[in-house]
């Protein structure tokens, strides 16, 4: 798992940057293992937004209460863009969408 969100909803950020609760069923690598956190995580999975968002406020607070130790961390990457590009980057959480890179005239 890499850190950071994958995408712009708080499923990204409850799931993919701790290394310990991402695929319910399996063994925790961490250590961390939450049968009440698997269970709202898993119903909050499969509602709306709107729905769900309360859930992954809960979510995040039993992280809180509970973890005694989460890696958060961002990897640093080098890119060369050339002046002629526009749109193109990244910042500490993602890249910038890619569909929005323009060739400008050079």
């Amino acid at each position: 798992m890499t850190a950071g969100s994958h995408y712009n909803h708080p499923q990204g950020l409850v799931r993919q940057p701790l290394g310990c609760v991402c695929h319910i069923g399996r063994r925790h690598t961490s250590g961390f293992d939450d049968p009440t956190y698997d269970s709202i995580l898993k119903q909050a999975d499969t509602e709306p937004l709107a729905t769900a968002l309360p859930q992954y406020n809960q979510l995040a607070q039993i992280l809180q209460n509970d973890v005694v130790y989460i890696p958060l961390y961002y990897s640093v990457g080098n890119f060369l863009i050339q002046p002629y590009v526009s749109g193109a980057g990244s910042n500490t959480a993602f890249d910038h969408y890619w569909n929005e890179i323009k060739i400008l005239a050079h």
